[in-house]
């Protein structure tokens, strides 16, 4: 898998990062094409139209944070169920770059345990409201791609104070050191 790919911190960090960002462009387009078919779907069944240029101005749009009555299209069941799956397994990948690493680990099963719950949803033909799949995938989906980054963007820092500990002492001054620990001794 991805692991295998990486080998150092930073290449595991990148490579957890890209993949949470594709892993929620996808969920954000998805949603976004929902929201635009029962928009579509809505105006249909009142008689009007809206012309695709203007934003989508219905409840629980994309930045609003009022909870909607949205549901998925029974019709895109099969087809949610299916990218759900890919992205848990896709996430599942994720775990060994990121088990070194305590926060990101607890943020990682988290995101697990929501796909696995939005699953176990699917398989009761509950029809799910959209607002759900972004606060339990997709805002936890953000705040792991937004750790992913912090920790990439600190790793060379931390690289740094840890290469200057473990540099080899010149040997003049570890001879230094020895003399100056010698007199110590000596005075007691």
């Amino acid at each position: 898998g991805l692991s295998r790919l990486a080998e150092t911190p930073e290449e595991k960090l990148n490579t957890a990062l890209q993949e949470a960002h594709r892993l929620r462009e996808r969920l954000e387009e998805s949603l976004q094409q929902a929201r635009n078919e029962k928009g579509a779907k809505r105006d249909q069944d009142q008689g009007t139209t809206s012309p695709s240029n203007e934003p989508n101005n219905s409840p629980g749009a994309p930045g609003e944070n009022a909870p909607s009555n949205q549901g998925l299209n029974p019709e895109n069941m099969d087809w949610w169920n299916e990218n759900l799956w890919s992205g848990m397994r896709q996430l599942e990948q994720l775990q060994p770059l990121m088990q070194s690493d305590s926060a990101l680990g607890q943020n990682h099963r988290d995101l697990i345990k929501g796909y696995r719950g939005l699953l176990q949803s699917f398989r009761g033909a509950d029809p799910l409201r959209l607002d759900s799949i972004e606060s339990r995938l997709l805002d936890p989906l953000r705040r792991l791609e937004a750790e992913l980054a912090t920790r990439l963007a600190t790793l060379p820092q931390q690289e740094r104070v840890l290469s200057v500990r473990d540099e080899q002492v010149p040997p003049q001054y570890r001879e230094m050191v020895e003399e100056y620990f010698k007199r110590l001794a000596q005075k007691k």
